[in-house]
């Protein structure tokens, strides 16, 4: 019996449709594998009553200084001298320690849900692009694939993930701009990205949100 012919799409090779299910069904697998891995790690971590980083111990005593009623960026003295980061995710941590204090619990889980908030904008965007769900957790599960290449920081007391998400929002927003309305939106966002980083990184935040910008300006017919 001679072997069945190459299954062709436009002219090129494709490969049967029970092939592709299963590639796609494995891939989708392995792909979830990294979110479950993720959240076991921070239900391991995040109530570990000590550093994971050496930044958090900082991070804790600035949050503690604020809650006592200091201010955070008064003259540095031997007693307290203020981080060189901006203070949004420090305020957003203490709200969160009020009703426990401060703690790298508190700390920790602020930066947990801005990875996974990071994750959502991830999965919207690609969802909104592709028009498939199949791609955006495959997307969303690919940035939190990055844990341990990006030195597992993730679930830590730092604020680099409020950052990312508060950029990659902006970024969704503008991308996705119709009117003077989200872009009002996504310019409160950019300003919560400053609000959030250090002062070098500012130049990146503008260099990634510039041709956004100037995307969502040309499509609500500013440049006309």
């Amino acid at each position: 019996m001679p072997a069945p012919s190459p299954v062709t799409r436009g002219g090129r090779f494709a490969f049967p449709p029970n092939v592709r299910c299963a590639v796609r069904s494995a891939l989708l697998v392995g792909a979830l594998l990294h979110p479950l891995t993720f959240l076991f790690i921070v239900l391991c971590r995040i109530g570990y009553p000590y550093e994971l980083h050496w930044m958090e111990g900082g991070a804790v005593d600035q949050v503690r200084w604020l809650m006592v009623g200091h201010q955070l960026y008064a003259e540095p003295s031997l007693d307290f001298t203020a981080a060189e980061y901006t203070p949004l995710y420090f305020y957003l941590a203490a709200v969160i320690s009020l009703g426990s204090g401060a703690s790298f619990f508190s700390l920790r889980l602020v930066s947990v849900l801005g990875s996974l908030g990071c994750a959502a904008v991830i999965y919207s965007f690609v969802r909104r692009v592709t028009s498939s769900r199949y791609w955006a957790v495959i997307a969303a599960s690919l940035y939190l694939a990055t844990f341990r290449i990006g030195g597992s920081q993730f679930d830590l007391a730092r604020v680099d993930p409020l950052f990312m998400f508060f950029l990659l929002s902006s970024i969704y927003v503008l991308y996705f701009a119709r009117g003077p309305g989200s872009m009002v939106c996504a310019g409160l966002l950019i300003v919560l990205v400053f609000c959030r980083s250090r002062r070098h990184s500012s130049w990146r935040c503008h260099w990634l949100c510039t041709p956004c910008w100037h995307g969502a300006a040309s499509r609500a017919g500013y440049f006309r």
